[in-house]
């Protein structure tokens, strides 16, 4: 049996965090001033329904740039109390709503990641919610894509499954600016879903792959086009609720053949895990071996 201390100790990187999300609750309610009704507190993961209230609460308490700043500052805190040396921290969009111009959202994350730049290296990865994309925020997006602080783009929602075709130009102009590309497949519900995003895309990393593990077909393009697969403790993925063993299990198939794999947290406030916790439950499974886990973790 492994324990927690047994990763904390160890230096590690956290391969899909999201900055506005990546703080524990404690701390998210001394930023924001008020309770969340219902909100777990036994450590059990937000429901789909709270998870949403919690974005959405979220977006009402961030007025101006230094909010953000502090939002952010609450997740890297965190990330540093796991001993996280190295981060794909990603930050919506939507936060750009509560700064005065782009620059200023720019010079936000910039203020943010430089104050934890002597522990951690911190990757900005610009993330969009699709089902909430106009020409305005495709626009905007672009236009920060030559900014030199993001290092990649994260897209996610439904209308990236329904219309891919709409995204194409975007993903194209972030190849261009060699910024890493990243696709959330959380809500793939079967081998065809998943294999229309990787051609439409060929992305560079797929966050919440886990359909991919069972398909043989995927895993060969995903090896082809050396595509990385993230796991994180999301348990609403692919449709169905997924335990840490049935993590386990993607994750072992993804290693057995040979696929690049990598853990992140995606939202330690809304699923309550560091990527300690998290590698510490992986190993207790009876799975992986502490030095198999470990590997995946630098």
């Amino acid at each position: 049996m492994t324990s927690v201390a047994d990763f904390i100790k160890l230096q590690k990187k956290d391969f899909h965090s999201n900055l506005d999300l990546g703080m524990r609750y404690s701390s998210y309610v001394t930023w924001s001033g008020f309770y969340m009704p219902d909100f777990p507190e036994d450590g059990s993961p937000a429901s789909r329904e709270i998870a949403e209230q919690v974005k959405e609460y979220t977006m009402l308490r961030t007025g101006n740039t230094n909010d953000v700043q502090k939002l952010m500052a609450l997740s890297l805190t965190e990330n540093e109390a796991d001993n996280i040396i190295e981060l794909n921290g990603s930050v919506n969009i939507t936060l750009l709503n509560a700064c005065d111009t782009p620059e200023d959202f720019v010079n936000a994350i910039t203020a943010a990641t430089v104050k934890y730049s002597s522990s951690i290296k911190i990757n900005p990865i610009l993330a969009i919610n699709t089902d909430e994309m106009t020409q305005d925020t495709t626009a905007l997006a672009s236009s920060l894509l030559g900014s030199q602080l993001f290092k990649g783009v994260y897209l996610y929602g439904q209308t990236l499954f329904n219309m891919p075709q709409k995204f194409t130009a975007f993903i194209t102009s972030a190849k261009d600016h060699n910024l890493k590309t990243e696709i959330n497949a959380g809500l793939a519900k079967s081998s065809d879903d998943f294999m229309k995003l990787l051609r439409t895309f060929v992305p560079d990393v797929m966050i919440q792959g886990e359909c991919a593990a069972k398909d043989r077909e995927i895993l060969n393009f995903m090896n082809k086009n050396k595509i990385t697969a993230v796991i994180t403790p999301n348990p609403f993925t692919s449709g169905t609720e997924n335990t840490i063993e049935k993590k386990a299990q993607y994750l072992r198939n993804f290693l057995d053949a040979g696929t690049d794999a990598k853990l992140g947290t995606e939202s330690i406030l809304l699923y309550n895990k560091s990527i300690s916790q998290m590698a510490s439950e992986l190993c207790n499974t009876g799975l992986f071996t502490k030095e198999e886990i470990t590997s995946i973790l630098v």
